[in-house]
């Protein structure tokens, strides 16, 4: 039997903890709750790493989470789906997100890296993307 999850996953590799993460600035999260959910129905929320979704409360309170989150995104993370905006090189938690993702630059795992824009911002020079990338 062919689930639709397994014909998105054609090498039939063990998926991580997380289908998709999302990373973006707060001043997107309207936007961004309505990928996380529409991302939930197809996934189930325990999949979809996003904030505001109850199956992960524990995942967001804890007191080392500038290290516990953002290498959640580089090891435990299908696709890390980073939605790029002027505010996003700003914020602390962008910052240390796109810290561990950006280790996965120039290796096997960098497929599962995807850009999104909500505006022609182009390069983010600050935390090290440049004009071309994605």
């Amino acid at each position: 039997m062919n689930s639709a999850s397994e014909k998105n996953n054609p090498a039939n590799e063990p998926h991580r903890r997380f289908r998709v993460a999302l990373s973006f600035a707060g001043e997107k999260r309207d936007f961004v709750a309505k990928v996380a959910a529409e991302l939930a129905k197809h996934f189930g929320e325990s999949a979809v790493l996003y904030d505001e979704f109850k199956a992960h409360v524990a995942d967001f309170a804890r007191p080392d989470i500038d290290v516990y989150l953002p290498n959640l995104y580089r090891t435990e993370s299908d696709l890390i789906a980073l939605f790029l905006c002027s505010d996003y090189a700003r914020k602390r938690f962008c910052k240390l997100e796109w810290r561990f993702v950006k280790q996965l630059l120039k290796t096997d795992d960098e497929k599962r890296i995807m850009f999104l824009s909500f505006d022609s911002i182009g390069a983010v020079p600050e935390i090290g993307i440049l004009d071309g990338d994605g």
